[in-house]
Parts: structure tokens; sequence; C-alpha cells
């Protein structure tokens, strides 16, 4: 990829005062591509106007500025790695028409944004996009064959494997979902409660991992597999694990320091190694009438805790 100038970009060259003075900025129109870390740690930039001629833009093009908000245009077909990393002031954030794939890290641990719109027809979001997204709190996916935002959920949804990929604290998760994906909700400071609706076969691995403030979680029945460290580090104080709930995984509840009841149902099969780990308020563990004898075995070796019918 060829180097731009100042000259390419913005249409001028600039001095050294100059560029570090931008609060904002418009591209020149007819630039195709936005090179790798043309902008990156700006101390200044707060807006930049993208034109409807630009296709790509590369890794790290705007990464640790303090843009405000960023409108992407229906010309852009991909956002490259860590194009807006640690844009820490980011609130907001609209992807136009076109785009069909967001690189890895796109916008990792832009800790302010709250507001995501995406209007093309994406087929392809890598790993960790929105990573580090702690607030935020309204996702819109619209005129999408891949995925979806369906019922006005808050959510992106993957709708061939009806997978949810990525959720914020206002999410309302639709029925007809079936697995919860791995880091779903990881670290999102605002979420208080939670709703898994029992046509869940799967919560995937770290789903819900450093989700603070989740102090209310109602899991229904039909509910299969709790996977590793999915619930790690979250405030509930107690919870009810339904019928048909048959495996909970490797540190599934780990470090949940409030946690103090846990009831399980009749069909577990299989409890992983450290599952309630340095749950130090969890003395005892609920279980239903008439399982004691299957609960001793699945539990032996943890000293720890007390088994107490209900």
């Amino acid at each position: 990829m060829k180097t731009k100038s100042d000259r390419d970009l913005v249409g001028k060259v600039l001095s050294r005062e100059e560029y570090l003075g931008m609060e904002s900025l418009s591209i020149v129109d007819g630039i195709v591509d936005i090179p790798s870390h043309s902008f990156e740690r700006h101390p200044n930039l707060r807006y930049v106007a993208i034109p409807n001629s630009v296709k790509y833009i590369y890794s790290n093009a705007f990464a640790g500025c303090n843009l405000e908000s960023v409108s992407i245009p229906d010309s852009v077909v991909s956002i490259g790695p860590r194009a807006f990393m640690n844009c820490r002031e980011l609130k907001e954030v609209y992807i136009g028409k076109g785009i069909q794939k967001i690189e890895k890290d796109a916008f990792r641990h832009c800790r302010n944004l709250m507001t995501l719109t995406i209007s093309g027809n994406i087929k392809d979001f890598e790993e960790g996009v929105f990573m580090g997204c702690s607030i935020l709190s309204s996702i819109a996916i619209n005129n999408n064959e891949n995925y979806d935002s369906r019922n006005n959920c808050n959510a992106i949804i993957d709708t061939n494997s009806n997978t949810l990929f990525w959720g914020c604290s206002s999410t309302i998760i639709p029925n007809s979902v079936s697995t919860i994906g791995e880091y779903a909700f990881k670290g999102n400071e605002l979420l208080t409660d939670i709703a898994i609706p029992g046509n869940i076969d799967l919560i995937g691995p770290a789903a819900f991992a450093g989700c603070k403030k989740l102090s209310s979680i109602k899991l229904e029945e039909g509910i299969r597999e709790i996977s590793n460290s999915a619930f790690e580090g979250c405030k509930f104080k107690s919870v009810f694990l339904p019928n048909g709930l048959k495996i909970i995984r490797n540190e599934a509840f780990a470090w949940c320091s409030n946690l103090t009841k846990v009831y399980l149902p009749t069909t577990i099969e299989e409890i992983g190694e450290h599952a309630f780990f340095e749950c130090r308020k969890l003395k005892s563990i609920f279980v239903p009438k008439g399982s004691m004898h299957m609960y001793k075995s699945l539990f032996s070796g943890w000293y720890h805790i007390y088994l107490k019918e209900y």
C-alpha cells in the first residue's frame, strides 16, 4: 500500500503545529484508502469527515484519537485491525451500507462507546472487535443477511446459527437464540440483570465474565451447558440452576465474591474443576431431595462445600 502525505489526505501540507492543533478534519474527496497509522494517537482530533470515495480504512488509522463520534460512509467495505482502538472519547459509531468486514480489535477499548449502528450487509466480524466497550448500551443491525438485531433486542445475532455474537446492557435475549457466544457480554459495566431463555443450549466461554454489576440472573429451564468462566467475577448473591442443565464447566462461577447460595437441578451430569473457585461466601449448595448420593460423588474432594437438600 502506497503511503499518503498530508496533501493527499487533507489537501494541503501541514506544519507540525497545524497538525497537532487540529480538532476536526475533512479528508479529501477522491481518496480511496486511509493508510495504516494515518492519525494514530492524534492528541486533539475530535471529528473527522470521511468522504464517500473511501473504501478501506487500514490498521490503526485512528487508534488512540479523541474522536467523539464516527460516521463511516456507505462506500467503505473494510475497517482494518485496531483502526479505532483506544478511542476512549468515542461515544457513537454509525457504519454504512457497504461494509463487508470489520477486522480484529477494530473498536477495542473504546470505553465510552454507547451507541452502535451498522447498516451494511457485513459478512465477517473478527475477534475482539468490540472487546472492552464496557458501557455499550444500544446496538442496531439493519438490512443484513448475515447478522441481525431481531425484535429490537439490542444485540448482534448471527442469523444462520442463531448465536448471540455481542450484547450490551440493554439486551433482551430473544427466544430464537440458541447460543450465547464467547465473550458476548464480557466486561460490560452497566449490565445489572439478564434473563436467559430456555431455548439456549450453550452459554459460551466467558460470556458474562467481569460483568461487575450483574446482580440478578434468571436461567430458564432447557439450558444444557454453562461454559468455562461464563459468569466469572459476577456479583449476584444466589443462582437457581434450572432443570435440563447437564454440564457446568471449569470456573463457570469462579470469583463470584457475593455468591452465598446455589440451587442445582437433578439433571447435572458434570461439574468442572473449580466451578465455584474463590466463591468465599459460598458454604452450602442446595440439591433436590433424593439426589444427595449423586451429588456427593460429583463433589468428591470439595471439602469446603456442604450439600443440603431442598
